[in-house]
């Protein structure tokens, strides 16, 4: 199970398309989740059972208590990821990260490896930073990936983006589509958006095959092993943002709250009361699906797909999902038409899957974690 925990709203950016900066917290002043609440909440995620922790923000790294929290949550046994801009990541800093047992990545978000292109979204004065914090993270052999989220005006950088990696030795490209939501609402990612970026994905893992370590599995069905995943938001994956509220996924619209739970978490009772409540809402989606889910072969399995999907483009839950990975991914391997290479990226694409496990349960991942959007190079574990 995965505890997500934004530990603070701050950020020393203002990006383009971010949507922290927009959330409304029922119209109060925003105060930071204290040092000791935190402490709580993890004490709490243990006694859950819950094992990864990925500490998000805002920037994280605003926070002045960032390694006493660092440290207690390894302390604690936390399998931890930091997503961060990457920006404030002096030598000192990394040299501490260095030290923190069970750190498994520091995820350096960028748009673009180029300056103007990142600058666009991320403001003038940020690139030089972010550099700078990727090349101490690798002075001090901290594993550490990029989260590469594409939007209309740099879907056509992914090659240059894994070249840019591999020019600076990190080891692990995680590419999301971006949300229609918050100062995002009025982008349509749609479906030949998406299979744009698949696409690209797909033609720049062939080019650098030679860093991309493959695995053989020869699934006879692998799209279905691939896609036909359940979501995990507030079923095992759990988002607490950074005024201690619980929320099943941050993507889901807040005005929502007649569909999801928002609550502070005071007991291991709230995780569980949490899950349950998600549990039976993907039952009745599923007992009520209309559209093309409604007869689809892997309905038991989704459940009906992305809440969050539904919600940010206007459908109702029971409507069919607006974006389906399993057709949207079928028809780009139609592209292909098994170009050399391909079926080693699907090989690849169902041993990832086989690894992945979500507490007792192997079925469950969110469409924006799922294998398809991550490239891993010379990496031999799956972050």
């Amino acid at each position: 199970m995965i505890l997500a925990l934004s530990i603070t709203h701050r950020c020393n950016l203002s990006c383009r398309y971010c949507g922290g900066i927009e959330r409304k917290y029922d119209g109060q002043k925003i105060k930071d989740i204290s040092y000791e609440e935190i402490c709580g909440l993890l004490e709490i995620g243990r006694k859950y059972r819950i094992k990864n922790l990925t500490i998000t923000g805002g920037e994280p790294f605003v926070r002045k208590d960032i390694f006493r929290i660092l440290e207690y949550g390894a302390e604690l046994g936390y399998a931890i990821s930091i997503l961060s801009n990457g920006t404030l990541i002096n030598k000192d800093k990394a040299k501490k990260l260095s030290r923190i047992s069970h750190i498994e990545q520091v995820r350096v978000s960028m748009e673009s490896p180029e300056k103007e292109t990142f600058e666009y979204y991320r403001g003038n004065g940020a690139y030089e930073k972010v550099l700078t914090g990727l090349r101490n993270l690798h002075k001090y052999s901290v594993p550490t990936g990029i989260g590469f989220t594409v939007y209309p005006e740099n879907v056509d950088i992914v090659e240059r983006m894994v070249r840019f990696c591999v020019a600076e030795d990190i080891h692990l490209i995680r590419i999301v589509y971006g949300v229609s939501a918050y100062q995002a609402r009025n982008l349509h990612f749609g479906k030949e958006f998406i299979q744009q970026i698949l696409i690209r994905i797909i033609n720049s893992m062939i080019k650098y095959n030679k860093y991309i370590n493959l695995e053989t599995i020869n699934s006879p069905t692998p799209v279905e092993i691939i896609s036909g995943k359940e979501c995990p938001a507030g079923k095992y994956y759990f988002f607490v943002d950074s005024t201690g509220r619980m929320i099943p996924c941050p993507f889901i619209p807040e005005e929502c709250k007649d569909i999801i739970r928002i609550e502070k978490v005071h007991s291991v009772d709230d995780f569980k009361n949490m899950k349950d409540y998600m549990l039976n809402l993907s039952d009745r989606i599923y007992h009520n699906l209309r559209g093309k889910c409604k007869n689809c072969e892997l309905n038991k399995r989704c459940k009906g797909g992305c809440l969050a999907e539904k919600l940010t483009k206007g459908y109702k839950i029971y409507d069919e999902q607006p974006i389906c990975i399993k057709n949207i991914l079928e028809e780009v391997i139609k592209k292909f038409n098994h170009a050399k290479g391909v079926e080693d990226i699907l090989d690849l694409w169902v041993y990832y899957t086989h690894l992945w496990k979500i507490s007792e349960m192997s079925n469950v991942y969110c469409t924006r974690q799922l294998p398809i959007w991550t490239i891993p190079l010379n990496v031999g574990k799956f972050y």
